[in-house]
Formats: structure tokens, C-alpha cells, sequence
């Protein structure tokens, strides 16, 4: 089969199988002219820019789901699947492996993607998809969303048990119902020339907080079954900025991260974190001693019982600058394999902040802060922003290093935001 052919996931899978390799023989980003100009700084403005109005869909500004996938060519190496989603038009799929990850993003008529293999001593970089590739990213983007944001990504049509929907002029979805429940039992995306480009099929559903989510599936492509899927997280709470959608170095290069820039953009790893709110809020310097104070209690109850905290530890504040919680961090297994926290730690997924170095002094602060409040008004932003302060084990106890401001470009909300939603049951 051609590779221009195959399902944009299924090269996905192609991709993920070759992570098994040696990093030096990793997939290398296309390279061409055209795709050089899709990457350059007034290209990815542009993308950014031009991003859609954001709008709601079934009352969430954005979601994200975690799912089991399971090869029929590779039973044993089971692999995570992430889809974040704001709407409209923002998605990123992120298929991970022991070996490796591989992403997909779309930020409104733009698309790209990145190839991260572990082990590689220099960072993987972004690249632009274009033509057959960015056509059969779409595709596929488009049935997922449909899917999982049934009945209401997209505007579908129809009677009986069947309903059909315009994926732009690319093509369309099908979808087969159930008569029962009315949701789809069976939804298949459909190219401009009429071929079946992938399919979910045996798809089974199950209500999560406000809405039905599918639960189980098979994903085919090329006429057999490539995977098994199941769904084993949901979340509509999030709230993502345009940056989570655009890979990481891509988004450096769109703000204008040169040398000298004093914002730069940071890729946090998985990880565990523990969050304690302080009874009210704080200035930055009472609070850093107490953060201090309980980052040597957690350090030494932690290597106690054989677990390892991070050598940083973050304020979070509010939007009058001062402390209203105290964050720690501990690392998380990267692979696919179920970890779980310690009591009162949750599990956080990895995630990109803008970075400024913030030093101790009142005037270098003011600047920092004044470096990331322009980002949030040039809506570049939408998350907390945390004092990150750097810590290291001493005889008399841990002493404070480097602190940098950060502003996350992706946040979870409140479950308090959430409620008032009317449970979608169809």
C-alpha cells in the first residue's frame, strides 16, 4: 500500500512500531521548501492568528481523554493514546510507548506533528504536515472528535439509524446508530473520492460526569482491524491555550524565542504532583518559607519510603500576585504502564509553560511578571501562574536557588466550573 494511502493514526502505529529502533534510526521530519515556509516565524504567527473564535461544545471549553490501546500486531506492548480538544478546530493526539511518542496537532487550517523517541540527546523538533498527510490528519482528527463529542462536533444529518456529516470538502462521516441508546455503534470517515479512510466500530459507551463518552472501540483502516481501544479517562473541566496545539519548538520560534529573548517556552515532564492550599493568601516571601519548611519534611518522609521529590517546588498565585497554594512534584514513569500516586498525590500529565527568570531582586520580578501579563493579554496564556524555585539539600537544611515565573499555556479547572451543566444523555 502506498504510505500517502494509509490513515493518518494507522501512520501513527507505523511510526510508534519503528520507535523500537535505534534513536539515530528515529522517522526524520520531512524536509522541502514548502514545509520550510510553513515553520517560519510569520508562518506560525500567522497559524496562531488565525485560529477560530473559541467556542463551547455541550457546555466544556475543552476536554481531554486517555485511552488503552492494544496492537493486533504487538498484543504484548500495549501503548497510551491522549486526545486533547478545544473547539473549535484545536486538537492534539498523542500516541506513547515505552520507546517513545508520537504527536499529531491541529490549530485550525495548520497541522503538525513531532516524533519523540527517549534516549535522543538533543530535543525532537515539529514539523508541518502538508498534502495527503495534513488531509488524512483531518480525516482522522475529525472522526475521533466526532466520536468522542458525539452528537455535537459536528453537524450531522439524517434519519433513521443513520446520520452523515461534512468533514469541510475533504469528506464525510457516517455514522451507524443504535437503536437502543441512539448513539453511534459504528462511525466511518469517508475521503473525497469516496474511500473508507479509517473506521471505529463495536464502539460501547458509558455516562461520565455530564455526558456519555464511548468506552471501548476497534479502530480499522485498510479493510482489517489495526487496534483495540479503550477509554480509561475523561475529562471536560480543561481549559487549553493555542500553544498546547503547536509543537513546542514551533511555538518558541512563533513568539519570537531568539538567544536573547527573556520568555522562553518549557515542556514539563509527567509527573506526580501534591497541591496544598494555604488557609489565605500570602506574600511570595512568607511563603517561600514555608514552602521550604514542607518540601524538607516531604524530602525526608519521601526517601524514607524509597520515593524521590523533585529539587524544585512551586507558589501558585493569584491574579493580586500572591501565594494561594504550595506545589511539589515528584517524577512519574514515561512509559505506558499503569503507576500510581502516593495518597494525595495525582498523576499530571506533561504540559508547556512559558518561562521567565524571575531572580530575587524586587525590580527583576516586577519585570517577569510584567513579561507574563503581556502574554496573557495577548491571550497566548490561559492557566496559573507559579513561582518556580529551585532547592537543594544542605546540611542546615534545603537552601533556594534560581526562581522563574511560569505561565502554563493549560490548565484543568475547578470542578466548581463545571457544575450547572445540564448531563448530556443522548
Amino acid at each position: 500500500m502506498d504510505a500517502r494511502t494509509i490513515p493518518a493514526l494507522l501512520l501513527l502505529a507505523l511510526a510508534a512500531a519503528s520507535a523500537t529502533a535505534a534513536p539515530q534510526d528515529a522517522p526524520s521530519p520531512p524536509e522541502d521548501d514548502a514545509v520550510e515556509r510553513l515553520t517560519s516565524r510569520e508562518a506560525l504567527r500567522a497559524a496562531l492568528e488565525s485560529a477560530p473564535a473559541r467556542t463551547r461544545v455541550g457546555g466544556a471549553r475543552g476536554a481531554r481523554a486517555t485511552s488503552k490501546v492494544i496492537f493486533d500486531s504487538a498484543p504484548e506492548r500495549p501503548h497510551e493514546l491522549l486526545l486533547s480538544a478545544a473547539f473549535p478546530a484545536r486538537t492534539r493526539v498523542e500516541l506513547v510507548s515505552a520507546d517513545g511518542r508520537i504527536e499529531r496537532y491541529q490549530l485550525g487550517r495548520a497541522f503538525f506533528g513531532r516524533d519523540v523517541t527517549r534516549g535522543r540527546s538533543v530535543p525532537d523538533p515539529g514539523y508541518a504536515l502538508t498534502g495527503p498527510g495534513a488531509i488524512e490528519t483531518e480525516l482522522d482528527m475529525a472522526l475521533r472528535r466526532a466520536v468522542f463529542f458525539w452528537p455535537d462536533a459536528l453537524e450531522f444529518v439524517g434519519a433513521g439509524r443513520t446520520r452523515t456529516a461534512k468533514v469541510g470538502t475533504l469528506g464525510v462521516l457516517v455514522a451507524s446508530l443504535d437503536e437502543d441508546t441512539g448513539r453511534p455503534r459504528e462511525m466511518t470517515v469517508y475521503g473525497a473520492d469516496g474511500s473508507a479512510s479509517a473506521s471505529f466500530r463495536e464502539v460501547t459507551w458509558k455516562e461520565r460526569g455530564s455526558r456519555a463518552w464511548p468506552e471501548a472501540f476497534e479502530f480499522w483502516a485498510g479493510g482489517r482491524r489495526i487496534w483495540r481501544e479503550t477509554v480509561t479517562d475523561t475529562d471536560d473541566r480543561w481549559v487549553f491555550g493555542d500553544p498546547w496545539f503547536m509543537p513546542p519548538d514551533l511555538m518558541g520560534k512563533a513568539i519570537g524565542q531568539e538567544k536573547d529573548s527573556p520568555v522562553r517556552m518549557r515542556v514539563s515532564d509527567r509527573a506526580f504532583a501534591l497541591v496544598e492550599r494555604l488557609p489565605a493568601p500570602v506574600g511570595i516571601e512568607s511563603a517561600t518559607r514555608a514552602l521550604t519548611a514542607r518540601w524538607s519534611e516531604l524530602d525526608r518522609m519521601m526517601e524514607a519510603a524509597g520515593l524521590e521529590l523533585d529539587e524544585s517546588a512551586a507558589l501558585r498565585l493569584d491574579s493580586e500576585r500572591r501565594a494561594i497554594a504550595l506545589e511539589f512534584r515528584m517524577p512519574r514513569d514515561g512509559s505506558h504502564r499503569e503507576d500510581r500516586a502516593p495518597g494525595g498525590w495525582v498523576a499530571v500529565e506533561g504540559s508547556s509553560c512559558w518561562v521567565v527568570l524571575a531572580g530575587d531582586e524586587t525590580a527583576t520580578m516586577e519585570r517577569a511578571f510584567g513579561h507574563i501579563e503581556r502574554l496573557g493579554e495577548e491571550r497566548r496564556t490561559i492557566g496559573a501562574t507559579r513561582l518556580r524555585i529551585a532547592l537543594q539539600r544542605g546540611e542546615d537544611g534545603p537552601r533556594t536557588g534560581l526562581r522563574t515565573l511560569e505561565a502554563s499555556a493549560v490548565e484543568q479547572a475547578a470542578p466548581g466550573k463545571a457544575q450547572g451543566r445540564t448531563p448530556d444523555r443522548r
